[in-house]
């Protein structure tokens, strides 16, 4: 068998079938689908009883508990058979031919990693706000060092972290005990760096064949996380890290990572403007010059330039731990998210 295909569900109700039918309704055909419904509250348990038998190919999996998207893959994990794995979300969307163009790459050169560009899509209720192409040049690489060299850039084009757009092989899951780590946020990025550390060959295929759906983009609940700037903290740090272990830790790669780590100080800043937070004006300083004072912020931060006018400004602010200047940015940066949805979503794409 060709591919296995886990699709973690949680109260999706329709939107589950729907990517259920999508995978069904694939040109390639030698697939099988492991739908694992994390202990559903709503409809969606019965409506994918309803499935059961629909399709040779689709295995539904009940879990006992709820555990989360990362506890769930792995669950899928158990039941897979194919040479392929891939990881779909159940509310999001996929051509009709993505296996056929993944098959296709595979028959050509077999690479370890397959990965393929995606549309970022943007939604306000049942409205479309924005959509957004996001990808790389097609390529296949066989070379370690390149290989190694490119995990930064797949970084920095938000095409590294996500399980979605990636084909992996089993036999190197299998061999590495690889698995989904259950923490909320990062678990994605964790896995996939662990699985970029042992491949021997990598291939980027051409299009957008995934549809990554996002709804929902003022709202206050998906703004704010009380751990959000730690679990980050600890991406950035696994970053650096991984680098070093690559040997690819020059100047250039850490000024890089400085700016990701500056976007998500940013956006932390920005939550914690949110009243969920329990923080005045007062706490927020606080909570800032706690972080110009720790050991990551003083070995990114001197590294922090960017070409971008705008960007270098609350770059600038930090460098100088200037924090009125870095709260106000923060602030304007939770006004555009909460108010002006369809100015965010282009925002977040200059990267």
């Amino acid at each position: 068998m060709r591919f296995s295909i886990v699709i973690p569900i949680y109260n999706a109700g329709k939107l589950a079938l729907n990517m259920i039918d999508k995978v069904l309704g694939q040109g390639f055909e030698d697939f099988e689908i492991i739908a694992v419904d994390d202990k559903s509250t709503d409809d969606t348990a019965a409506l994918l009883k309803s499935y059961e038998g629909k399709d040779e190919r689709l295995q539904i999996v009940f879990k006992d508990a709820n555990s989360g998207p990362a506890l769930t893959r792995n669950e899928g994990l158990k039941h897979i058979k194919g040479e392929y794995v891939l990881f779909f979300d159940c509310d999001d969307d996929i051509e009709k031919d993505l296996l056929l163009r993944l098959n296709e790459a595979i028959e050509k050169n077999g690479a370890d990693l397959i990965i393929y560009g995606h549309s970022e899509i943007y939604y306000k209720g049942d409205s479309l706000i924005n959509s957004v192409d996001i990808s790389m040049n097609p390529c296949f690489v066989s070379d370690r060092e390149k290989i190694r060299k490119m995990l930064l850039p797949l970084e920095r084009k938000t095409m590294l972290g996500y399980p979605w757009n990636k084909a992996y092989k089993r036999s190197i899951i299998s061999e590495a005990n690889l698995y989904f780590e259950n923490v909320n946020m990062i678990e994605d990025f964790l896995f996939n760096v662990d699985y970029y550390k042992n491949i021997s060959s990598l291939e980027i295929i051409e299009g957008y064949p995934y549809k990554y759906n996002i709804r929902n983009t003022n709202s206050v609940t998906a703004l704010f996380r009380k751990d959000y700037f730690e679990l980050h903290e600890r991406r950035v740090k696994v970053l650096l890290e991984s680098l070093k272990e690559l040997d690819v830790n020059d100047e250039k790669s850490v000024n890089d990572i400085s700016l990701i780590y500056a976007r998500y100080l940013l956006s932390a800043i920005s939550r914690n403007c949110d009243k969920r937070s329990g923080m005045d004006n007062s706490d927020r300083k606080k909570w800032l010059e706690h972080v110009f004072d720790s050991e990551l912020f003083c070995e990114l931060s001197s590294y922090m330039n960017s070409d971008n006018p705008k960007l270098e400004k609350i770059m600038t602010a930090f460098k100088n731990k200037d924090s009125s200047k870095s709260l106000r940015y923060g602030k304007m940066a939770y006004f555009v998210k909460t108010k002006c949805s369809k100015i965010f979503s282009k925002l977040k794409q200059n990267r």
